[in-house]
């Protein structure tokens, strides 16, 4: 049982970080967070959503991370 849901915590991380990387390139940076206005806690919006998916990327490895250890 524990190694079907490592499998699926491992595709469910494998599933994000296609999806963050896909988010910070083109095309999808380009249809989402390549503008300047309107601003996020004084930064533009560009700035913003890379600085939003870093953030994100590093709370998906600290949860990768806790569940990694507790297998």
């Amino acid at each position: 049982m524990p190694a079907r849901r490592s499998r699926w915590i491992d595709l469910g991380f494998a599933l994000y970080c296609v999806s963050a990387f896909a988010a910070v390139t083109w095309p999808v940076y380009a249809w989402t967070g390549n503008r300047i206005r309107p601003f996020v806690l004084g930064l533009p919006l560009s700035l913003a959503w890379i600085v939003g998916w870093i953030l994100a990327t590093f709370l998906a490895l600290a949860i990768y991370e806790f569940w990694g250890q507790r297998r």
